[in-house]
């Protein structure tokens, strides 16, 4: 059962507008029960715009100065007993925002659901890894605010899986793909959705 609380009537607009899902979303069918949305992330310029030039910055940076003074790198990474930990979540943070940068910009995420499970395929270049969870093992769904909090300056939020394991399936975007997917995935697999409180503010009025 999809919770919508007192805002049942736009929560169930949001499940009947797979006819004009949001942007980004596409290829969307119903064959024997199975759902399959196609989904290639769209907004988050100023975000991915800065963590580009940052892995640019910090890329060019090292190469400048191995090049200038070679072993001045690993000198550094092994001055002190503690450095070694440091850098290596360095290179763990560097390789995981890289990542992020790319599946955003270049990724294509495929969602396929039917009253059995959802499988999320994740596709990079070519390249392609698929998560597959079942009806059983799935409590809800819910959409968290994850952007836009303290020092961060780009509001957004996400979709997650919650069961047996915890699975992202967006994150950091605008809240109207969240709304769509989460009630759509709730309504194949006859689980709950949990929209977020923290709402954008309409200022329209």
């Amino acid at each position: 059962m999809i919770s919508t609380g007192a805002n049942d009537i736009f929560y169930e607009s949001m499940i009947d507008s797979d006819i004009q899902p949001p942007k980004g979303f596409s290829l969307l069918t119903t064959i024997a029960g199975e759902r399959s949305v196609t989904y290639k992330s769209t907004g988050m310029g100023g975000l991915l715009t800065f963590l580009t030039f940052l892995i640019i910055f910090i890329t060019s940076g090292f190469v400048m100065v191995e090049v200038v003074e070679p072993g001045a790198i690993l000198d550094l990474v092994f001055s002190e007993w503690w450095t070694p930990f440091s850098f290596a979540g360095g290179v763990c943070a560097f390789v995981y925002y890289s990542w992020f940068v790319m599946i955003n910009v270049f990724g294509t995420t495929i969602f396929l659901t039917s009253k059995r499970g959802i499988s999320v395929k994740r596709c990079l270049f070519g390249l392609s890894y698929t998560r597959y969870f079942t009806r059983e093992e799935l409590s809800y769904l819910e959409q968290v605010k994850d952007g836009g909090e303290g020092d961060d300056s780009f509001p957004s939020w996400g979709l997650r899986l919650v069961g047996r394991r915890k699975y992202w399936l967006l994150t950091r975007q605008s809240i109207d793909k969240s709304d769509w997917l989460g009630s759509l995935i709730a309504q194949q697999l006859s689980i709950e959705y949990r929209p977020s409180d923290k709402r954008p503010v309409d200022d329209s009025g």
